[in-house]
């Protein structure tokens, strides 16, 4: 399929959705995130936002939109300094909506995730627990000293990765992450399973291997309203 073509199909794809689809989310905290970037030496950031439930996140994450563009524009000449991009996330059912916009132009798409996932076989064919140890540690972030959280699968206790976070705001985080655990092993053909019980909060850092890969910088507790149909309409 030429590369027309398939631009012609997600545009014709868009505007079947765009007829066919209007939703409506709250989220209730916005977290900017410092992330370290070693291809560029550089540290990037990203602000996600999350309900408690945990059934949404979205993120406007401008490296997506670079990514993209440089994916399916690469013999164009097209100035990517206007690019934006939006994305959100339903982890109940594993469901990515973008939109990446430029100049004058958008692409707007719904993705299932478990249709995009190819399968490998690399089964797990046993029980496995997904620990979640409060340590000794503590560490202080945003003015309070808070309890670091050692979390491992019960078959690699010596692979930890290390997590902060905040009891006093409230996320869901098993419900983020119960349909990727279950997928992953749908993907791999396991006859296994993984049980986990994660604490409740918003995710401040997390660390492995005793380097910090992820950090929150900022928390924004003004609730975020966001229409979507075939474009994003945000409000605070």
């Amino acid at each position: 399929m030429s590369k027309t073509t398939f631009l012609l199909l997600i545009a014709f794809c868009c505007s079947l959705f765009a007829t066919a689809q209007n939703k409506k989310i709250k989220l209730d905290y916005s977290v900017t995130y410092e992330i370290p970037n070693k291809r560029k030496q550089t540290t990037d950031t990203i602000t996600v936002s999350f309900n408690k439930e945990g059934t949404y996140l979205y993120a406007n994450a401008p490296v997506l939109g670079d990514q993209f563009a440089s994916t399916m524009f690469k013999r164009s000449q097209m100035d990517a300094s206007s690019m934006d991009s939006h994305f959100i996330l339903d982890t109940k059912k594993a469901i990515v909506y973008m939109e990446v916009s430029f100049n004058d132009s958008f692409v707007f798409f719904k993705m299932n995730m478990d249709d995009l996932l190819p399968m490998k076989k690399d089964p797990l064919n046993k029980e496995v627990e997904l620990i979640a140890e409060k340590t000794s540690e503590v560490s202080l972030l945003f003015g309070k000293e808070r309890s670091v959280y050692s979390i491992y699968p019960s078959s690699e206790p010596d692979k930890p990765i290390n997590v902060i976070f905040d009891k006093e705001h409230s996320v869901d985080n098993n419900t983020i992450f119960k349909k990727f655990i279950q997928m992953m092993l749908n993907k791999t053909e396991s006859n296994g399973s993984i049980d986990f019980n994660l604490p409740n909060g918003l995710l401040l850092q997390a660390a492995a291997k005793g380097k910090v890969v992820l950090k929150a910088i900022d928390i924004d507790t003004n609730p975020v309203e966001i229409n979507f149909s075939h474009n994003f309409n945000i409000s605070k």
